[in-house]
């Protein structure tokens, strides 16, 4: 399986920085024609493979201590968004007007990155089954006021998560003669 796992972009103003987005579909949205008058979208989904989506599902609560201090200095959990889509392109969107031009195409985004649509299409086109995942905490607003203050800290929060849901087992190892120590 193949976990993408790290930092977005919050797309929306409900987005807590911090928060965690586990994608259900990936959204590539550079595709799509130019026109004198405007760009017309024409976006690909990829969805995020039905096994480990019904074992996110089913994953307990997740209560671990994250190892990185907040940087508002609260003890906020984040919240967990098994729900939603994250954008994925080719740009770093820096722009409130581009970011809330591109949410306005597909009502459930939710955060936005640049690697997710490169493992979808690599997944995609592979001739075998490959499982894969997109997991990714809201470091900033996808706006001008963008900075590394919460990238620790949010990329402490999707590694924590993908480590508790792999610890759940969500599939069985290749090799199960080997067990996986609980200290890592």
């Amino acid at each position: 399986a193949i976990f993408m796992v790290g930092i977005a972009g919050a797309a929306r103003s409900e987005q807590i920085l911090g928060d965690l987005i586990i994608a259900k579909d990936v959204y590539y949205y550079e595709r799509g024609k130019e026109t004198p008058s405007a760009h017309l979208p024409e976006p690909t989904i990829y969805k995020t493979d039905s096994v480990l989506w019904d074992r996110i599902i089913a994953t307990p609560d997740w209560e671990d201590l994250i190892p990185i201090p907040r940087p508002d200095d609260t003890e906020k959990r984040p919240t967990i968004h098994r729900d939603g889509v994250i954008a994925s392109g080719e740009r770093v969107i820096a722009d409130p007007a581009v970011r809330d031009k591109l949410v306005s195409f597909h009502r459930k985004i939710l955060a936005i990155e640049m690697e997710g649509y490169g493992v979808g299409a690599a997944v995609w086109q592979s001739p075998e089954q490959i499982r894969w995942l997109v997991i990714r905490a809201i470091c900033d607003r996808a706006d001008s006021a963008k900075n590394d203050n919460w990238h620790a800290y949010a990329a402490a929060v999707a590694a924590g998560y993908t480590r508790h849901f792999l610890f759940d087992r969500p599939l069985e190892p290749r090799n199960s003669s080997k067990s996986i120590p609980n200290e890592l």
